[in-house]
């Protein structure tokens, strides 16, 4: 009889699960553990309240599995808890251990990278990420995460390997464009750098940088001042406080000779970002910007 309901509650648990409704689905699996108990069924529960945020329950129910048996996958639970204790270390040391006992799993690997990653171990982190794309090819976020990295540490070549796996496994995802448009960018090819950001923009959930970066892209590459100014000012629409965007803009206008414009810009920085604005003083591009009244007149305010 205990085993029939225990039954009937996990099949209700699932049914909620199925649809979405996670805080239900958890309801049917505790009423269920008052009956019985199976440590596969007390592990989704242990995912579901991981998914909730209860991090709390999940740990107890992940320490209660492993007084029983040492599994994988309550380890890295286990570890997922601790990764939202801020504890990167015992989050680590937990996956590593789970991956030694199933060395097949790449969402343990990615996990295990990604906090290397956070802590600046990139030899580590690389590791990890490549044992991710091993056991899964089509890893969107190992091969985007790993193409970062690369990217940062100035292996460009590497970097864009790695993006343009991404963009080929899902194109529409955030970030991926951006991306190849940065590497494609460091790597003196300004055509396709364009392209690239121009397609994040098309996305609805697009990257607010990309206006920056186009922007620099047209008045350092293509030397298209007004094109700067154009994408600089959208960026501006979306992110008022975006402070480089406005020194860079007021740049453009000092060399498009529009001085009283960039007056505006620098005096907005003067009054929203000091660190940015003390920049107007020593920049090339600004040489015939300090010869002129309206430089005077922002050094008049400063002290």
């Amino acid at each position: 009889m205990k085993k029939q309901k225990y039954n009937e509650l996990i099949s209700l648990g699932n049914e909620a699960f199925a649809k979405g409704d996670l805080r239900k689905a958890s309801e049917y699996y505790e009423d269920a553990l008052q009956f019985d108990s199976r440590i596969s069924d007390v592990l989704t529960l242990g995912f579901i309240y991981i998914d909730l945020e209860n991090y709390t329950r999940a740990e107890e129910l992940f320490l209660a599995i492993l007084e029983v048996e040492r599994n994988a996958r309550s380890i890295y639970g286990l570890g997922l808890c601790y990764e939202q204790k801020n504890d990167k270390e015992k989050a680590i040391e937990l996956f590593e251990e789970a991956l030694k006992i199933d060395q097949n799993e790449p969402v343990i690997y990615f996990d295990c990278a990604y906090l290397h990653e956070e802590l600046n171990q990139y030899d580590k982190a690389i590791a990890y990420y490549l044992e991710a794309i091993r056991l899964n090819n089509d890893y969107f976020w190992a091969h985007l995460n790993l193409g970062a990295i690369y990217e940062k540490l100035n292996e460009d070549e590497k970097a864009l390997h790695h993006f343009i796996c991404a963009y080929k496994i899902d194109k529409d995802k955030p970030m991926v464009c951006y991306n190849l448009g940065v590497v494609y960018s460091k790597l003196k090819d300004p055509n396709k750098a364009l392209y690239y950001y121009l397609e994040e923009l098309e996305k609805k959930d697009h990257y607010q940088e990309t206006y920056y970066n186009i922007g620099i892209l047209y008045k350092d590459a293509f030397n298209d001042l007004e094109k700067a100014k154009y994408y600089y000012l959208l960026g501006l629409k979306e992110n008022k406080d975006h402070y480089l965007i406005w020194y860079n803009l007021g740049c453009v206008y000092a060399l498009s000779h529009d001085y009283d414009e960039a007056y505006e810009c620098f005096i907005y920085l003067y009054y929203k970002n000091k660190d940015v604005f003390d920049y107007i003083k020593v920049d090339p591009e600004l040489d015939k910007f300090r010869s002129t009244p309206q430089y005077q007149k922002i050094m008049g305010l400063y002290p």
